[in-house]
Order: structure tokens, then C-alpha cells, then sequence
């Protein structure tokens, strides 16, 4: 047997790339911070030489070529689907670290 992936399988999807496409897109989205989950919120990405987020959406579809392009509509969708994933994500980090048993010290971060 030859292992050719691991995968998280809480944050991995079967289904429509966009979805994963969108958790990436969530970045541009939070604070940044020492937060649990922190983001580049309103970093300035031009001067940094960081893609905007639509910038990134459009060069990763770019690049798959099969896949059709996205309307906004759709892509705010998947925006709101990656923020409720992500929030019922930050939830059990943090229910884990009232308990005893989260595998990080950083759980209580994510309240």
C-alpha cells in the first residue's frame, strides 16, 4: 500500500469546489489578530503583492479551466456556507478546551 493524501477530514469536501475554493476566500473576510482564526481583513493586499479575493477566486478558476465561471451571487453563497462551517468549527475547538480534551492551548482563543 502506497499513502498518496492526507486529508482533514472535518474541513475536506466532497462535492463542489467551490466550496473549499470559498473557505480559502474567508481570509479576506476575518480580522486579522491573534484570534483563533485570523484573517487579512482590510490588510492592504495591492501594496503587499497578495491577490485580492477576487483576484484569487479568478486565477484559481483560470487555472482549473473546467470549470465555469462563477456570478457573484453563487460566490456570496458559498462566502455565507464557509462562514457557518466555519463557525460550527470554531464552536467545537472551543467546547473541546472547556472540556479537557482539545489537542491545541490556543481552543479558549476561538470564543
Amino acid at each position: 500500500m502506497r499513502i498518496i493524501a492526507v486529508l482533514d477530514w472535518e474541513l475536506s469536501t466532497l462535492g463542489n469546489p467551490f466550496s473549499d475554493l470559498a473557505t480559502l476566500g474567508l481570509i479576506y473576510h476575518l480580522p486579522p489578530g491573534n484570534t483563533g482564526l485570523s484573517g487579512l481583513g482590510n490588510f492592504d493586499k495591492g501594496f503587499s503583492g497578495i491577490p485580492t479575493e477576487f483576484k484569487m477566486r479568478d486565477l484559481y478558476l483560470q487555472n482549473m479551466g473546467n470549470l465555469n465561471d462563477i456570478d457573484d451571487e453563487a460566490w456570496n453563497f458559498f462566502m455565507a456556507y464557509g462562514l457557518f462551517k466555519g463557525a460550527a468549527i470554531a464552536q467545537g475547538v472551543y467546547k473541546r478546551s472547556t472540556m479537557g480534551s482539545a489537542s491545541s492551548t490556543k481552543g479558549p482563543q476561538f470564543l
